[in-house]
């Protein structure tokens, strides 16, 4: 469930929407009624909100203030504003500071708060959903890495082994010692062959010995 915490020196109003709003219907829960931006600053240092719900105009710290510092804290917080005041100067600070509703008290009701409530709880599950995919790809990644790096090293050997260098290493031709036999003086050519088997001479030339 999403925390959230109502903020407004008005008592009455708090009691209202603490009791008339069905916040586990939302998938929410009410963890703090404070009565002005200082005590729900206090709190919120405790237990932050996913949702605030405060009033603007109240003693000690007022709501834009309050606002402000929570959303240091909590950049993604939702914020609903409740207000006696239409003055347009409040609606300018709370566009600034990303507020995403804005009620004005005169027309109050439960239902006017229970839409932007379901649609902040719509927004915080999809940032969920797309945090635990973002998750899910990262440890896919770092499960991955070591066999993908031990790949990518085998593949680079085998590149090199197979490159002009070594052909040229299992191409070159040698004239081995054969144990147990003495070899026959002249510019006899052998091929080196696998392990096991015996050297066979190849050609015999007065000058140049090819294969």
């Amino acid at each position: 469930m999403y925390k959230v915490m109502l903020v407004d020196d008005d008592y009455p109003v708090l009691e209202f929407l603490s009791e008339a709003i069905p916040w586990e219907k939302y998938g929410l829960q009410l963890v703090g009624r404070c009565e002005n931006g200082a005590v729900a600053l206090a709190q919120a240092e405790r237990d932050m909100p996913d949702i605030l719900i405060t009033d603007i105009g109240m003693p000690k710290m007022d709501g834009i203030e309050l606002i402000g510092s929570l959303k240091q804290r909590k950049p993604g917080l939702r914020v609903a504003i409740l207000s006696c005041h239409s003055d347009f100067h409040y609606a300018q600070q709370a566009l600034k500071l990303n507020v995403q509703d804005y009620v004005l008290k005169d027309t109050l009701d439960p239902a006017s708060l229970e839409k932007p409530l379901q649609q902040f709880k719509e927004s915080l599950d999809q940032e969920d959903r797309v945090r635990s995919h973002s998750h899910q790809l990262q440890d896919m990644v770092d499960r991955n890495k070591e066999p993908l790096k031990e790949k990518f090293i085998r593949k680079t050997m085998q590149r090199a082994d197979s490159g002009p260098a070594g052909l040229a290493e299992r191409s070159r031709v040698v004239r081995p010692e054969p144990r147990g036999q003495s070899l026959p003086s002249g510019p006899w050519l052998y091929r080196r062959i696998p392990a096991g088997q015996a050297a066979v001479r190849l050609r015999r030339h007065p000058a140049v010995c090819r294969l």
